[in-house]
């Protein structure tokens, strides 16, 4: 008589749409260009790199990109020898959610395919730099690469994603937008 009923379980945690961390969660322990010595190595390169000062917070230094990767997906990385210091432009939408990232190399001899690795937290997002700082309802740019969006007003990057469909996933109007090719 005592098991006649079923156990009431709670099913709602199912029904959630996950949740990332906070951005300022996410990044603890980075530390933005903007906060970074006017010695530091890291520094350096965003000057010589011509990124103008009002962007350097926007951009962040990681001196272990596969660790700090890991803490944001577990085992995303399985060998994380051979780690390096990357340079991490987040992805954050209109609200400064963070969904995904972009690790810049500093190695000047690196196969091309691994200078910038994009790494999508939720991959149903649109691959897109800069949803937090555009106003797609005045007319915008588009650009490959997240650094070359930040030498340009109004402006995102589609990180190597496929321009149609990642403006298809942010319902911008494609009218509005200007789309400036790389010289590739």
């Amino acid at each position: 008589e005592k098991y006649s009923q079923a156990p009431k379980v709670d099913d709602s945690a199912f029904d959630a749409k996950p949740e990332f961390k906070k951005i300022d969660d996410i990044l603890a322990g980075l530390r933005k260009v903007s906060q970074l010595g006017h010695d530091h190595p890291v520094r350096a390169y965003v000057e010589s790199r011509q990124i103008p000062p009002s962007q350097h917070y926007r951009i962040y230094y990681t001196p272990k990109f596969k660790t700090w990767t890991n803490t944001i997906i577990p085992g995303k990385f399985d060998n994380v020898d051979k780690d390096e210091p990357r340079l991490i432009l987040p992805f954050l939408d209109a609200d400064g959610a963070f969904y995904g990232f972009q690790g810049r190399s500093f190695r000047r001899k690196i196969d091309p395919r691994y200078r910038y690795i994009t790494i999508m937290a939720d991959p149903e997002r649109p691959k897109v730099f800069g949803l937090d700082a555009v106003n797609l309802k005045k007319p915008y740019r588009v650009v490959e690469g997240p650094i070359d969006s930040l030498f340009v007003k109004n402006c995102i990057a589609t990180a190597g994603g496929k321009l149609q469909a990642e403006l298809a996933k942010m319902h911008a109007d494609p009218k509005l937008g200007t789309v400036i090719y790389d010289n590739e």
